[in-house]
């Protein structure tokens, strides 16, 4: 399923380490019209992915991650070949992203739900520029079973894709402020 894949890939990068302390500092996807905030030195990488689905050619998508604090930071970026509605796309990434926490429900992940898992809740906050938007925080596992936070805001403009995210113990009020309200397009 390709909800799966997308999302395995994403948190395997989202798991590489860097400094344990913040130290708030801009990042910009290679390539793509946005900026983002880290509290750590990131690390980078490239995978092609199955966004548009298992019959249809792989996306490239950037990421961008690091640890601090007892928390995962990742800042994931793609470009949509012509014509691929973008909230579709945000859509299923979103479905990945509960799946990969264990918090998707199996009707969800066939398509046949868009509700949100238990203990989810959709926040307010657009990226400056995007023109869709989502912002969700709520209870997850994590690749070891341990209970997390999660919150994630999932953004496009024109063909541009982007995924922010944070997994660990939860952030204060003025980390979550920098790091979503530093998300936005160019």
């Amino acid at each position: 399923m390709r909800v799966a894949w997308i999302w395995k890939a994403l948190t395997v990068v989202s798991l590489a380490g860097c400094s344990p302390t913040y130290n708030w500092r801009e990042v910009r996807p290679e390539g793509a019209p946005l900026r983002a905030m880290l509290p750590c030195k990131p690390d980078r990488a490239e995978r092609a992915l199955p966004l548009l689905g298992p019959q249809a050619a792989a996306v490239p998508v950037w990421m961008l991650s690091c640890t601090a604090d007892g928390h995962s930071f990742a800042l994931a970026a793609a470009r949509l070949p012509d014509g691929v509605p973008a909230a579709r796309v945000l859509r299923d990434w979103r479905l990945a992203a509960w799946a990969s926490l264990r918090q998707a429900p199996a009707e969800a992940l066939a398509g046949a739900s868009d509700a949100a898992p238990p203990g989810w809740s959709q926040g307010g906050r657009v990226p400056a520029g995007a023109t869709l938007a989502q912002h969700w925080q709520g209870p997850g596992v994590d690749v070891e079973g341990h209970a997390l936070r999660a919150e994630f805001m999932l953004a496009a403009r024109e063909r541009w894709l982007v995924q922010l995210a944070v997994y660990g113990p939860g952030l204060g009020p003025e980390s979550r402020a920098t790091l979503f309200e530093g998300l936005g397009f160019d």
